[in-house]
């Protein structure tokens, strides 16, 4: 999808979703539906043809995809475009709610990013219990109790990872 992206920002000069933050949200909005972008030869009547069946086959997110709009989401928030990356999260979430990883990079997000420790905790407790053995999911937690002023969970937490693949310590500081 992001190369769609950008093969059809090299092709037309312009974005695929729209010029403005606001327009790309709407865009990428499940809510509003997701229409395809216009296509590359009605801006530029130029194009091969050959590319841009490349460049919209590209731009085609399978909407039941969950790993898609996981790594898409993961684009988004690497690119401070929290909101998108939320949505994409949750959008892998109701495509399949036991994904782990969907879990956990939403629940980072929320802490991290959309300061919302409620809602992190939630989504990082589903991950540590869908994937228990993921020592990674559970400092994420323990971090995440730690700024809830939980210490003694959040300890609980860094220990288990700790044991779980020996390199925990370093977290272990954020409990006090």
């Amino acid at each position: 999808y992001a190369l769609g992206g950008i093969l059809y920002w090299l092709l037309t000069d312009a974005l695929p979703n729209g010029d403005t933050l606001e327009e790309i949200a709407s865009a990428h909005d499940r809510a509003n539906g997701r229409a395809a972008p216009p296509s590359p030869r009605d801006r530029r009547p130029g194009v091969d043809r050959d590319l841009e069946l490349v460049c919209r086959r590209a731009l085609a997110l399978a909407p039941d995809n969950g790993r898609a709009h996981l790594r898409r989401g993961v684009a988004h928030q690497k690119l401070g475009e929290y909101e998108l990356a939320r949505s994409d999260y949750e959008a892998a979430i109701d495509l399949d709610e036991s994904d782990a990883a969907a879990h956990r990079f939403l629940g980072n997000l929320l802490s991290e990013h959309l300061d919302d420790l409620a809602s992190a905790e939630e989504h990082l407790r589903r991950a540590v219990e869908l994937d228990s053995e993921h020592a990674g999911g559970r400092r994420l937690l323990g971090t995440v109790l730690t700024k809830a002023g939980e210490h003694a969970d959040a300890l609980e937490q860094f220990e288990t990872a700790f044991g779980l693949d020996g390199d925990a310590s370093a977290w272990f500081h954020r409990c006090y």
